[in-house]
């Protein structure tokens, strides 16, 4: 091989390595989209509310509430072993809790005649990497999307935000979700 062609090609492998390598990054873009979907195809009627919130939402006007359809109430707690739960006096609560609970206090289960999706607030990839290049692991915020609520419930409903950690893997030329971590 001559001078040229040999250099022609040393040029070509080394692009088509690295175009193949930044097609194999995961991007922010990319992972927020497949998070956002989970958030769509994963949309509750289901919370857990502090009796706070709750007594807050029942200060609220007849029209207001109405907005919610809410089906069902229940008196809940996060341990299910806690005798008061034994006793009927309270259900084992379901659902995603609120921050600052603890097992022993009270709190409520709340049911929605509508579903809310949850969507990604920031996004986080690790410093170092990973051991596996066709894995990545990405750390976010999420919150439930209450938008269609009139801003009086939403500031209720709201609370802070929710951390969360996801694992995708590269497989079939596509990044994917694989699972929660």
């Amino acid at each position: 091989m001559s001078r040229k062609p040999t250099c022609f090609f040393v040029i070509f492998v080394g692009l088509s390595l690295s175009i193949n390598a930044l097609a194999q990054q995961l991007d922010r873009a990319n992972a927020k989209e497949m998070l956002d979907k989970l958030g769509h195809a994963s949309a509750t009627a289901e919370f857990v509310l502090t009796t706070d919130q709750d007594q807050r939402l029942h200060a609220l006007s007849k029209d207001l509430l109405d907005t919610l359809a809410i089906q069902s109430e229940s008196p809940c707690l996060l341990n299910g072993r806690d005798p008061r739960v034994h006793s009927h006096e309270f259900v084992v609560c379901n659902g995603l809790f609120p921050p600052g609970l603890n097992p022993q206090q009270p709190a409520v289960d709340l049911k929605l005649g509508k579903t809310f999706p949850w969507h990604i607030l920031s996004l986080n990839f690790p410093d170092e990497a990973s051991d596996n290049p066709q894995e990545q692991e990405v750390t976010y915020t999420w919150e439930y999307e209450f938008s269609g609520l009139p801003p009086q419930v939403q500031e209720i409903l709201k609370g802070t935000p929710h951390p969360g950690r996801s694992l995708f893997r590269f497989d079939g030329g596509a990044w994917h979700w694989v699972a929660y971590q």
